[in-house]
């Protein structure tokens, strides 16, 4: 008896038995001389290498292909994640095979910061699309946060960076990195999965963890470098932080409530049709601005109706139904 190196499954049994047939038809070894036994062991063992040749040529073939090819079946994928959902809850098995193929990628080429954004993108999908349980949420933020850690050393080591790039000026990092687009929008994602890792953590955990601090720099990083990715991104994502984090004097006194408004308009100015853009100028407005109610209402309003994009299906349903929640809270 011969041991397989591998799991045989229905299919690969039935190859098994095609193999032996063939072979049994085509090598007439029932006429050998004292042949009694022999001929059933040499069938299945020249089967079994026929069948360990098959698996090798038909496995999935990630581990054998090249970081552009794993990155390029992680694109399918990821554009095709919200297949099978419902309402605004994705299914898990479309942005999985993103996320094995993302990180397959990786493993091929572990500086390659295309896979390592691309990773974190559809880590936070999962995370916030997918997933019902705070725990999992919880771990899977965690991952995503180790995977913008490792890019973080990465870049340092890549552009020379002289320090902790979180520890730099803005404008000293953008000089060193350039306007390398992969970097930008390793920021974005990076400060997504580590402001989600923290809001599944928990107060303490994050202040220890600097998680406000590090998303600032990224935000302030990408103003500088592509102030156009995902969609106005940085500029959002000043004005949510501005929204978001209270001030507190030597840790948190950069924040300012104007800005929280004037960042999400300038989102705006780039993407004019984003409903998340739209959705948090609503909420800034209705928060700090009781003047600019009527605004606030018709931003909602107009979110609520708007038709969603097909490329953001999911994501953009998701934003609608907060908007008629809070419409619904305000009595309209």
């Amino acid at each position: 008896m011969i041991t397989l190196l591998y799991p045989v499954n229905s299919y690969s049994e039935q190859v098994f038995q095609t193999c032996a047939f063939l072979i049994a038809g085509h090598f007439p070894w029932q006429n050998a001389v004292n042949s009694s036994g022999m001929n059933h062991v040499c069938i299945n063992r020249l089967a079994t290498v026929l069948l360990m040749f098959f698996c090798l040529c038909t496995m999935s073939g990630q581990a054998l292909a090249e970081p552009g090819e794993l990155i390029a079946s992680g694109d399918a994928a990821w554009a095709m994640r919200s297949q099978g959902h419902v309402g605004s809850r994705a299914a898990d098995a479309p942005i999985q095979k993103a996320i094995d193929a993302y990180a397959a990628a990786l493993e091929a080429e572990p500086e390659n910061l295309e896979a390592r954004w691309k990773l974190l993108r559809a880590l936070h999908f999962k995370g916030e699309y997918v997933l019902h349980d705070r725990q999992q949420r919880h771990d899977l933020f965690a991952r995503g946060k180790d995977i913008a850690e490792a890019g973080r050393l990465q870049i340092e080591r890549e552009h020379s960076l002289p320090r902790n790039l979180y520890k730099m000026k803005p404008a000293d990092v953008f000089s060193a990195v350039g306007d390398n687009p992969a970097v930008a929008e390793w920021c974005f994602w990076s400060s997504a999965n580590w402001g989600l890792w923290a809001q599944n953590s928990g107060r303490l955990a994050s202040l220890f963890a600097g998680v406000v601090s590090k998303i600032h720099q990224f935000a302030e990083v990408m103003v500088l470098m592509d102030a156009s990715v995902e969609e106005g991104g940085s500029h959002r994502l000043r004005g949510r932080l501005h929204f978001r984090v209270p001030k507190i004097p030597f840790f948190t006194g950069w924040v300012d409530r104007d800005r929280a408004i004037s960042e999400i308009r300038l989102s705006l100015q780039i993407a004019p049709d984003s409903l998340l853009s739209q959705l948090y100028l609503a909420e800034a407005l209705l928060k700090f601005r009781d003047s600019d109610n009527v605004e606030a209402i018709g931003l909602l309003r107009q979110v609520a109706a708007s038709e969603v994009s097909p490329k953001r299906l999911v994501e953009d349903l998701r934003t609608q139904e907060i908007a008629r929640e809070l419409l619904t809270s305000l009595g309209y």
